[in-house]
């Protein structure tokens, strides 16, 4: 059976008792509960649902008003609720009666058993899974209804209601804050003639990035968060990052970011192998455009580089060589190992990406963890997705076209 409206538990939330007198007609399965307690203010009740909705009343007695949009949603919640109750009924009748068709007991058959009697009875050869037949439960059916965010008198219990998006604007008025208090921090620090220790403690965040999109939009499930929304909070939190007192929000910044994935325990592109004499053998491939290579890089070593069985000669172009010594440079190991490179395929600019990518895997294995972020944020670490465009019909190249003349 569907699950009961997770909403219903405030949506009557400051229903005042003459009120509810008067709608109760429209609301045949309420029940009144009053309770009085002492030294506390009178509390009226109404249960829909199974659920017990609470609304604080006058403590004199007196019922208080209710506003026009109260009772806009309070017809709206009706509604939906009516149904939602048919589509409840339907839904345990068609239930029953795949279960009698089964063969089953109706009392303990679940939606995964009608799911499977659907597919059993009426079977198809559609492709596409949404032509297929199928038997969903009411909630998926109706959509949920928006929780009500305002009382009885029509005033938002939100702050920021009237923005449109409260809860995401409420997320920006968070950064200015923490923003104004490390300024003000910063201020004390410079009274105090304390400029040194005001980059004592400050973070890098090299081992995080930024939270995706869709993982963004899901902190907001009632509002709708577009890529300019997105665009405009990293832009602001991004100051908190760059701050020099950045480590007293570091909670506050960690909500919103997340570390990447260890390189040392990911076997994608490293085989360690011990030769006799101690010395460390790591083989890792590379590729860019059409070329493939296979680096053979040992540590120690004495900075010898062979390509094919020839020297960095091997390159014509000096860019070529710059890029292939690149990662070495940036590791410290330039004349510290010994590199052996195989590749084939592409040219002489696809080559040298494709060792230099087999370079800086191999060195993932005997560097430490701040190498290795260096070279994930120079890019090292990722493949160039970047490809030869193919020409085009009527065209003299991939993007080149003839020259058009009127006359």
């Amino acid at each position: 059976m569907a699950a009961p409206m997770k909403h219903s538990a405030t949506f009557l939330s400051h229903i005042c008792s003459k009120e509810y007198i008067l709608l109760r007609r429209s609301f045949m399965q309420s029940q009144l509960i009053c309770a009085r307690e002492k030294n506390s203010e009178s509390v009226t009740s109404v249960r829909i649902d199974s659920k017990i909705l609470k609304t604080p009343t006058k403590t004199d007695g007196k019922a208080q008003k209710i506003s026009r949009a109260m009772r806009a949603y309070l017809e709206k919640a009706k509604r939906y609720q009516d149904a939602m109750d048919e589509q409840n009924t339907l839904y345990e009748v068609g239930k029953r009666h795949l279960a009698n068709m089964m063969g089953e007991d109706p009392e303990s058959f679940t939606h995964k058993d009608v799911k499977r009697a659907v597919a059993y009875l009426l079977p198809s050869g559609l492709h596409e899974k949404k032509a297929r037949p199928v038997m969903p439960l009411p909630v998926d059916i109706l959509p949920v209804q928006k929780v009500v965010q305002f009382g009885t008198d029509g005033r938002p219990f939100h702050f920021m209601f009237y923005t449109t998006k409260p809860v995401f604007s409420e997320l920006l008025h968070d950064v200015t804050r923490h923003l104004r208090t490390l300024k003000a921090k910063e201020d004390e620090f410079y009274r105090a003639d304390k400029f040194d220790q005001i980059y004592e403690n400050t973070l890098k965040f090299v081992d995080s990035d930024w939270i995706s999109y869709d993982r963004f939009t899901l902190l907001f499930k009632e509002e709708r968060i577009s890529q300019d929304d997105y665009k405009l909070f990293l832009k602001n939190v991004q100051r908190l990052v760059d701050h020099p007192l950045n480590h007293k929000v570091e909670d506050f910044i960690m909500r919103y970011r997340e570390k990447f994935q260890g390189t040392q325990t990911n076997p994608k592109y490293k085989i360690l192998e011990e030769s006799e004499d101690g010395s460390k053998v790591i083989r890792a491939e590379g590729g860019r455009k059409t070329a493939k290579a296979e680096v053979k890089l040992i540590s120690p070593g004495t900075g010898k580089f062979t390509c094919n069985g020839q020297p960095i000669n091997y390159f014509p172009s000096v860019i070529s060589r710059e890029q292939i010594m690149f990662p070495l440079e940036l590791a410290g190991k330039l004349g510290q190992v010994d590199v052996e490179a195989k590749v084939e395929g592409g040219g002489q600019s696809g080559q040298s990406g494709a060792i230099r990518l087999g370079i800086s895997r191999c060195l993932v294995s005997i560097v430490d963890e701040e190498t290795v972020q260096k070279m994930r944020l120079a890019g090292l670490l990722t493949r160039d997705p970047r490809m030869r465009e193919r020409s085009k019909p009527f065209k003299k190249g991939a993007r080149k076209g003839r020259v058009w003349k009127k006359r």
